[in-house]
């Protein structure tokens, strides 16, 4: 069951509940809020795993997210009848070959991977040896509807030039691809300059620049705010910045913003290609994290129970949860601004945040907290249940 959520500042439907069917076909998904959902059916996982092999679908039938119809469900409401008759489906294929770049002679087979991503997240993978001595050529089958990625990663390399490298999008929709060009280049280091700032525009202290991923390269930021990353290869990496304290430790600070190349980064991960041609990385961090202090009050009182508490932020999106024992209180470490707060008896009410019916229904048991910097008061909640 899927709902259309804020996922990395962009509206995605996403997993809201998953139920298995039995012997008969028959499933039943429970304790939803009231909400629009759609509804697909998942033999595999995204792709399609083998040929005349059963694809995922969405109700009432078909292959693609735009061919799903909403199913509005009303508070206390129970749907019955839903009906999906699957049909065999091979899939596409994805075809083509690599180009090396002149002279370039390796003598082991080169992976090439296709790729299913979003944000931070791997929904798909899988890799092929593709032999350069013959023709060069790749071939996926039964794939799926969507968006992919190939990709040359290698760590092999020919003599100093460094190791092979390439990216191309491909969107996989009603027709098999075939002819596609991997062009490869030889990988080589590059230099990324940045600066970090403070969202409250104060000075610099002593901090420190991370880039974590193939490698991890870090690089010490100047009283200016500037610093330059040296030597990065080519690929996919996170952003983080430190605190220098004494002794020479370094304690991680709020993060709020990641922009490279004038892009705001998902996640706080940034793709590094080569040539770079000036990219620069910009990090904004806060001057002090909040500490959220958040007590959960059930109806009867119940040491032994759990709760399940939600911080979502001020565009909707869900930024952490928690779960809870009781009415002890707990503690949470978050970046200064405004949050709605609330306590739930399930964790299913965590994948309503934006639903605008849910947020008029309960506004009075989901506050608006202004954190500020360092320890705030704490907050009791009372815990929602059906």
């Amino acid at each position: 069951l899927l709902g259309n959520r804020l996922m990395y500042g962009r509206r995605q439907l996403s997993t809201i509940a998953t139920a298995s069917t039995n012997d008969r076909g028959e499933f039943r998904l429970a304790r939803l809020v009231a909400g629009r959902y759609y509804l697909r059916i998942a033999p595999t996982r995204g792709v399609f795993y083998g040929a005349d092999r059963y694809a995922e679908e969405y109700c009432p039938a078909g292959l693609r997210e735009a061919e799903a119809k909403p199913i509005d469900v009303r508070a206390g409401q129970e749907i019955t009848g839903l009906r999906m008759r699957f049909k065999p489906n091979r899939g596409f294929r994805v075809s083509g070959h690599i180009v090396l770049p002149p002279g370039y002679s390796p003598t082991t087979a080169i992976p090439v991977s296709l790729n299913r991503t979003f944000g931070v997240y791997t929904w798909f993978s899988s890799m092929v040896y593709v032999k350069p001595e013959r023709d060069g050529s790749f071939t996926w089958r039964n794939i799926g509807p969507g968006d992919y990625e190939l990709r040359v990663g290698s760590s092999i390399s020919n003599g100093e030039r460094g190791p092979l490298y390439a990216r191309l999008p491909v969107h996989v929709d009603q027709s098999d691809l075939s002819g596609l060009e991997l062009r490869c280049h030889m990988a080589r280091p590059v230099d990324i300059p940045g600066k970090l700032s403070f969202a409250a525009r104060t000075k610099p202290r002593a901090m420190s620049v991370i880039l974590s991923g193939p490698s991890m390269k870090t690089a010490r930021v100047n009283e200016d705010g500037t610093f330059v990353l040296k030597d990065v290869m080519p690929g996919s990496y996170a952003a983080e910045a430190r605190e220098v304290a004494r002794k020479g430790l370094e304690c991680p600070v709020g993060v709020q913003s990641v922009r490279y190349a004038g892009r705001e980064a998902l996640g706080r991960r940034i793709d590094v290609d080569a040539p770079a041609d000036g990219d620069t990385l910009e990090i904004t961090v806060a001057e002090q994290s909040a500490e959220l202090q958040v007590r959960a009050l059930a109806d009867p009182p119940d040491a032994a129970s759990l709760s399940w508490i939600y911080v979502v932020n001020a565009e909707g999106n869900l930024v952490c949860s928690m779960v809870a024992r009781g009415d002890l209180v707990r503690r949470l470490s978050l970046l200064p601004g405004a949050y709605r707060v609330f306590a739930a008896r399930d964790s299913t009410y965590g994948q309503s945040v934006d639903d605008a019916d849910f947020l008029a229904a309960h506004e009075k048991d989901m506050p608006v907290v202004r954190l500020q910097a360092g320890q705030n008061p704490v907050v009791e909640l009372r815990v929602l249940s059906r």
